[in-house]
């Protein structure tokens, strides 16, 4: 029994140790594949081409339909008519806003003598009240809306600043209406053979214009100096220069009279009555031969 557990015992401590021996081995074996990379490449696979086949349909598509053109062309109309809409109202509505600013200064600069106190200041408060609408509900008022303020506005201060105008149109009409005289009565006096044809007598009239236009001129001035600027002025520059082209027409009319034409020569008798065939025509003999001296004597004035 003792030598059977030994063999026993020496099998069993084989079995370990060759089993111990083993995982030795598979450890070095593990180590140097870790320290060989070569052995660690995954494993090569084959590729594996597959055709198929498939069915492809080409559909041609030029342009846009008739439909789909009539709408692309009736939104960009649309979109262009609300470009122009809104750059229109904001056109309308500066207009105002200029017109605010630049009255308000103007009555109390250059219009402040054409225009009655109390009647001023009133309009000077429609101004400012026009000034808060427009940033206040007037930010989002419409076209017609601009324009009709605008209107009412101007229908007060055109008056005024036409009054403005008128007065001060005056000044350049008479500075005008006076050169035009002086031009006409210096042309009526003038000396030049050119204007020899014209009579006195049709000078006259021209001269004497010209003395009442300046005359007139001084008490127009005059009138216009007196005239109270919160109402029209007693005359406007329009009729000043209607005056003026009165007087220049009449003065053309008789100073581009034209000079009458040059009395025509008689004409010659090509025969003498009672005389007999010979002697007329040695009496044409010599008049042509005298003809021929009249004529040596011209070209021998002509040349000396």
């Amino acid at each position: 029994d003792d030598k059977k557990d030994d063999k026993k015992d020496d099998k069993g401590k084989k079995g370990k140790e060759d089993k111990e021996a083993k995982d030795k081995e598979e450890d070095t074996e593990a180590d140097a594949a870790m320290e060989d990379p070569k052995e660690q490449e995954p494993p090569k696979t084959k590729t594996v081409t597959r055709v198929e086949r498939l069915s492809v349909e080409t559909v041609m598509k030029l342009g846009m339909s008739d439909k789909e053109m009539q709408k692309a062309v009736q939104e960009e109309f649309d979109m262009a008519l609300q470009d122009r809409v809104v750059q229109e109202t904001q056109d309308c509505r500066n207009q105002l806003e200029e017109y605010v600013y630049a009255m308000r200064d103007a009555l109390g600069g250059r219009l402040k003598a054409y225009a009655e106190e109390k009647p001023a200041q009133e309009f000077i408060e429609r101004l400012n009240k026009m000034e808060d609408w427009l940033y206040g509900d007037g930010e989002s008022a419409g076209k017609g809306a601009f324009v009709e303020q605008l209107k009412e506005l101007k229908e007060t201060g055109d008056a005024i600043d036409g009054r403005f105008r008128a007065f001060e149109a005056l000044p350049d009409a008479f500075s005008a209406l006076r050169n035009a005289a002086r031009e006409c009565a210096a042309w009526a006096a003038a000396p030049d053979a050119k204007y020899k044809h014209i009579s006195e007598d049709e000078r006259t009239p021209v001269k004497a214009e010209c003395d009442l236009i300046d005359a007139w001129i001084e008490e127009q001035k005059e009138a216009v100096k007196g005239a109270p600027k919160t109402q029209p002025p007693p005359l406007t520059a329009d009729v000043v220069m209607q005056r003026r082209a009165t007087l220049m027409e009449m003065c053309k009319n008789v100073m581009e009279k034209p000079r009458p034409a040059p009395p025509k020569p008689p004409p010659k008798e090509a025969k003498e009555e009672g005389k007999p065939e010979g002697e007329g025509a040695e009496g044409g003999a010599e008049g042509e031969a005298e003809e021929m001296k009249d004529e040596e004597g011209k070209a021998e004035g002509k040349a000396e």
